[in-house]
This record gives C-alpha cells, structure tokens and sequence, in this order.
C-alpha cells in the first residue's frame, strides 16, 4: 500500500491515554456485501450494528505494520459502522505494544460508507494493571460515560481530523485468530470457573444504573470464598452503567481459569459470554499416547502451547506477553513438529530480525514498547527492555533450525543480511584470552540460587554455559552462509567456533573428572555446562558426571538441552528420570504447564510445552543443512 496515507484522529490536541470510538452511519439500497481495509494503534475493534466484526491490527514490529481485511453483509436500510480504538500511550500499553502515532485508518473498496466520520472519546482514565503486569492498563469508567458508544449511539461526536501517517501497511501474514464460543464453565454467582486455562475475551450483558467491576484470575480456585483480595483498583475494570441495557466488551484478550465480577447499586449481571481465542493450529498428530501419564502431559503441553501463541509467539499469556527469543526458539521447534501451517514462525523469524539494529546489538524481546539507550560494558546499546546475550545467540540457531526444516528458502537469504551483523557483534565481544564476555543480562535460566537466572560464573558476561552456545551458534551460522550466502564467512565463522571450542574445553574443563565448571576458578559445576558440552563436544564421558555428581540441575526451560542430550547419546535412564518431573506437573491438578518446576510466576509458560517436540520429532537440531 502507498506510504502516505490519511488516517482519522480525533484531535491534534489530544495525547494518550484515551479510548476513543469513530463511527460511520451509512445507507444502501439493497443486500450487498461491505468490504474494506483497515488497520490503528494502536488496537482497534470494529462493529457493525452493535456487532463485533474485526479486531487488530495484526500485532507485529515497527517495519511491518498490517492492515485487516473485512467482508460482512448488509441488509437494505441504514447501518453504523463504528470502531473503538485503544490508545494508551508507552507508560500504559503493553509491553508488546510497538507504536508510532494513534488513529483509525480505513480504506473501503464497496463504495458503501458516507464521506462523513465522526469520533466520540469515552470519559474515563486508566491504571498500570495488577498483578498481570505488561498487559494493556485498567479502565476505570466515569459516572456518566457513554457505554453505548460501540454501537455509535449516545453521547456528542464530532467530525474527526485527518492527519497524514508515512508508515507502510502490510497485508496479513497469518490467517484470523480463533473467535469460538467458550461453554465449559460453572458460574458461582458473579464469579465463572473455566474448566481449562485459555485466552478469552468476554461479553457482558449488564442492566443499570450501578458500578461494575471485572477481573480475571490465572489460577483456578475451589469456589469463590477462595478467591485472593483485590482491594486495589488497578486489579478491576469498572464500569459504571447507565440505567438500561449495556453491553461491554473486553477490549483485549484475558488469560487464566477465573473471573470475577462485583456488581454494585443495583446493577444486575443478564448475561455473560466468552469466547476462546488464539492461533487457529493445523495439527498433523493425534496427541494420543499409550500412557495415560504421557497423554496427559501431552494435553497439558499441547494447552500450554496454544495459549502462548496468537498473532506472535508469547512467553506467557497472563503477564507481559512478548516473544523473547529462548521461548520462541522452542515454539517454533515444536511448530515444525506438530503443526503443517507454518505461517506463525515465518513471522517471528523476520520480526525478530528487524530488531537487528545496524551495529548487531538484538533487542531480544520483540515487538516492545520501550526503547532506550544506555551504556553497558563501555558500549552504548539501543534496547528494547532487554538484551540477552544467550538468545542473541540462539536467534542465529534459531533461523537455522527453520533452514534445516525450511519450505522456504528465499526467507533464510532474505534474514542473512541481519544475521551477518549479529554474528560480528557477537564476535567482536571475544577477549584477549580467547573467550567471549557480551553485555547485557546474562541470563541462562531460572535457578533458585542464581541471581537473576545468571550463573555465577556468568556475572561478568562470560561464563562456560555462553560461551558454549556461541560455539553452536557460530557453527550453525557458518552452516547458514556455506548453503545461502559467502564460503569465506563460512570458513571465519567455523574457524572461530573451531578456537573458542578449544578456549573454552582448556578453561573450564577439570581433569579427572571432565566435567565443565561454569567458572573460570572451577568451583560452581551444574547441569548446564555438562548438557551444552555434551552438544557441542563428543563428550559421551560426560553422561557419568551428570549422573553420580551432586549438581544442580536445569530448570525446566534448560531441560529443553539436557533432553537433547540425553537424545543424542541414547541416555533413556536420565531421560526418564527428568520426564519424572515434568509427569509430577501434569498430575498436579493444573491445566497447563507453569513456569519453573516450583515456585512459578507463571502457571502458562511456552518454553513449557517442549516436550511435544521430543515426543514427536525425529529432527535432531545438531543437524547440518542438507
């Protein structure tokens, strides 16, 4: 599409945070169908008639900012087209919310809709949200406010004003989210028990005057007297109703297993409807298993899995929901494994890459809203939120795992370009003793005794676990350009991965025993060095290690590479003795997989749902190009 468009504001002098509804009243003479383009920021959800017709835009990065299709029927007679439009600004959007500036921008081809676009701002202000924190903030209607504005009826509006918008529109790179009635729940009064955790949103048929207030709870509870307090108002969403009949919709997604709603000065609850949303999956397995423990770890894995992905990849639905790189490179495995549409990972491969910036430097949750620009190590990063040296790195294996599978090769030349600036700012981190020390958050994965997920050999930016996967990592790249692009970056990167491997066997390696220390000094030993040396080395010695010495063991994200190696070497007795602890999770009376093993933050966490691929795959990610 052209990159100049017109896009409706309300005003030039309003600033974020606001909800603001646009509506069209239009007339047609007989039964037709209206078609139309649009897209907003920052998101937007359209009605025809009071009904709910489209919602998006597509969520994605800067560079590929889409548009939604629409088609729907209309009778002879009159008819209002109406939008409401989220547009909190960066302190109160969600993380994952990029943004350039706010509107509604639509483009009909029916030659339907009047010349004429009003919009109308609903009276009320927003909170940061608890405890789901990173998702879109609160809203805390005022007395008074217009809640039949959805449907363009009520209030005062006004002409709206167009402002000229340079960003280019991008079709749809995935199909609609799934939009399906949800029926498998008890209601307790005003509080609803969902049978499994999933996305929904929700419609509430309310009759006034009173007050409302709504939120949703991850966990599932016995019966609503064990439900947490809530005595803060950044917890609700409030209503305040007019007399009469209101409808509401949520304006995002929630995730979890309960919500609540507190009616207050006679406000009256008529009906409440919810319906499931996510990726729509194409499944080429049956989920069936032998054992019933598997099955139903597989159940549990397959939910986990379906509630972290939507227009991207997220870590975990409750909370901040962004595709960090460690997550999405599982998920994406498990696409591969599981699924025959393979549209979602495409998307997350080219997204990841635009955050890529010109000197190498990889925001490594992507899309967010935060940009920043701060020293780090004598260097001066631009960052959004966070940069992880280990996902920099494992972004490189992650475009070869999609090469090795792929369907598609002018996507792996397409992200080499990017791919050659992150490995040399990889690289450009190796010191004078060989080893490679990068900044950022060095965070390899969730320990209780670790600070912050970092080894304690990795507080410096190096560590064995890093350095490690740099090896692999520079060795998949190497593969990458001796298939796709130059031999001789092949060679230097082989090269390099060649010296560091033997770096790092001559520094952490303990003679006797063999095992990798994660310390220069060979103090601190863990699972962790032992499973990526086994990856990188022919280290079968190692296995020994893993079983008589007192280690500590990987959380359940890492364990994603400790079954890889027990994969690798055949070791069935360590592999299912670590199953043991994913089975413990699957009959605990939870609907997906949470977190970490124990004491989680989460109870839906994507790198949880890894076990799908190691149930179904016969890929081996150590794997060369072919």
């Amino acid at each position: 599409m052209p990159k100049t468009t017109l896009w409706m504001i309300p005003d030039l002098c309003f600033r974020p945070p606001y909800l603001v509804y646009f509506r069209n009243c239009f007339k047609v003479e007989s039964d037709t169908q209206l078609r139309f383009r649009f897209s907003a920021e920052e998101r937007a959800m359209l009605f025809l008639d009071g009904q709910r017709i489209a919602e998006g835009p597509e969520r994605s990065g800067l560079r590929h900012w889409h548009y939604g299709e629409v088609t729907a029927a209309v009778s002879t007679g009159e008819h209002i087209l109406s939008a409401q439009v989220l547009v909190l600004g960066p302190a109160l959007t969600a993380y994952a919310q990029m943004s350039v500036a706010p509107g509604l921008y639509v483009q009909e081809d029916s030659n339907l809709l009047s010349p004429d676009w009003q919009y109308q701002l609903l009276d009320c202000s927003f909170a940061i949200p608890e405890p789901d924190w990173g998702t879109y903030a609160r809203l805390h209607c005022a007395p008074g406010c217009n809640l039949q504005a959805y449907r363009g009826a009520g209030g005062e509006w006004q002409e709206v004003v167009l402002a000229e918008d340079s960003r280019e529109l991008h079709p749809p790179q995935l199909p609609p989210m799934k939009y399906l009635p949800e029926t498998d729940f008890r209601q307790e009064q005003t509080v609803f028990h969902f049978a499994e955790y999933a996305l929904r949103w929700g419609v509430y048929h309310f009759q006034g005057p009173g007050k409302v207030k709504i939120r949703h709870l991850e966990p599932a509870y016995a019966s609503a007297s064990a439900l947490p307090p809530a005595p803060r108002e950044q917890h609700w969403d409030i209503l305040q109703l007019p007399p009469g009949e209101v409808v509401w919709h949520d304006y995002w997604f929630r995730a979890g297993q309960t919500t609540e709603l507190q009616l207050e000065g006679g406000a009256v609850l008529e009906l409440a409807e919810f319906f499931r949303t996510g990726y729509p999956h194409c499944y080429k397995v049956d989920f069936t298993h032998p054992d019933p423990a598997h099955e139903r770890l597989l159940a549990l894995s397959r939910r986990t899995f379906e509630c972290c992905t939507f227009e991207t990849y997220m870590d975990c639905p409750f909370y901040e929901q962004m595709m960090y790189i460690g997550d999405t490179r599982v998920q994406a495995l498990v696409t591969y494994t599981i699924c025959s549409d393979w549209r979602l990972p495409r998307k997350a491969l080219r997204t990841l890459a635009e955050a890529i910036d010109p000197a190498g430097n990889m925001q490594n949750r992507y899309p967010g809203k935060e940009i920043a620009v701060r020293p780090c190590w004598g260097r001066a990063i631009a960052q959004v939120q966070v940069y992880i040296p280990s996902f920099s790195l494992f972004f490189l294996s992650m475009v070869h795992d999609y090469a090795r599978l792929r369907d598609d090769d002018g996507l792996v030349r397409e992200l080499l370009p990017s791919l050659r600036l992150l490995a040399e700012n990889t690289r450009s981190h190796l010191c004078q003793d060989g080893l490679l020390r990068l900044p950022g958050w060095n965070f390899i994965d969730w320990l209780p005794n670790w600070q912050s997920g970092v080894t304690p050999g990795g507080k410096q930016g190096g560590g064995c676990v890093l350095n490690l996967i740099a090896v692999q990592a520079w060795r998949d790249y190497a593969d990458l350009e001796r298939h796709f692009g130059s031999l001789a970056q092949a060679e230097l990167y082989d090269a390099a991965a060649a010296a560091l491997a033997d770096r790092v066997r001559a520094v952490f390696r303990v003679a006797g025993s063999g095992a990798f220390a994660e310390d220069e000094s060979r103090t601190y030993f863990s699972e962790h060095a032992q499973v990526f040396a086994m990856l990188v080395y022919d280290a079968p010695e190692l296995a020994e290690v893993l079983r008589r010495e007192a280690l500590d063991e990987c959380g359940i994200y890492f364990s994603f590479y400790y079954v890889l190696a027990c994969r690798k070497y055949g070791l069935h007795d360590l592999l299912a003795k670590r199953r043991e602890k994913y089975l413990a999770l699957a009959q605990d009376g939870l609907s997906c997989l949470p977190e970490e093993f124990s004491a989680w933050r989460s109870y839906c966490h994507a790198w949880s749902a890894h076990w799908l691929y190691h149930t179904y795959t016969r890929d081996a990610v150590l794997e060369r190009i072919k």
